[in-house]
């Protein structure tokens, strides 16, 4: 192997083992049950509408896009939501998501089912990307 093979490979390795915060951005993402966006929560009601704010600072200049995968644990990833976005040289870039529970039908719950699906209460996850690298996961649970 010649020298310059070396190099390209000790790069390649230190950028898929480092984490995403050591290649020159940080990203952070908390979820929250209002507009407002003030207080993190980790607990909800079935009725309430989550929102995952996600913030990156140190951003290189260009397109990025920042999907994030909301997963219910034990049933597996039940949304996909993406937003792309241009950002400026070491740009700080707040991107928003959310979303609320479908209630069962009208039919159903004059059969006594309960008004949201039993399979979607329970322990929670988003997990956001940027550009296709993981940067933050969130944890919440919803319950009854």
């Amino acid at each position: 192997m010649e020298k310059g093979s070396y190099s390209v490979l000790v790069f390649l390795v230190a950028t898929l083992v480092l984490p995403v915060n050591c290649l020159g951005f940080d990203c952070i993402a908390d979820s929250y049950n209002n507009q407002a966006l003030r207080q993190p929560k980790q607990c909800y009601f079935p009725e309430e509408t989550i929102y995952v704010k996600i913030v990156c600072h140190n951003l290189s200049r260009g397109a990025h896009t920042i999907h994030v995968n909301w997963i219910k644990k034990n049933h597996g990833q039940v949304r996909y939501d993406s937003h792309g976005f241009s950002s400026e040289a070491d740009g700080i870039e707040a991107v928003y998501f959310w979303m609320k529970l479908d209630r069962n039908g009208t039919l159903a719950r004059s059969f006594g089912v309960r008004e949201y699906p039993e399979k979607m209460i329970g322990e929670w996850n988003v997990d956001a990307y940027l550009d296709d690298s993981l940067i933050e996961s969130v944890d919440f649970i919803i319950t009854n």
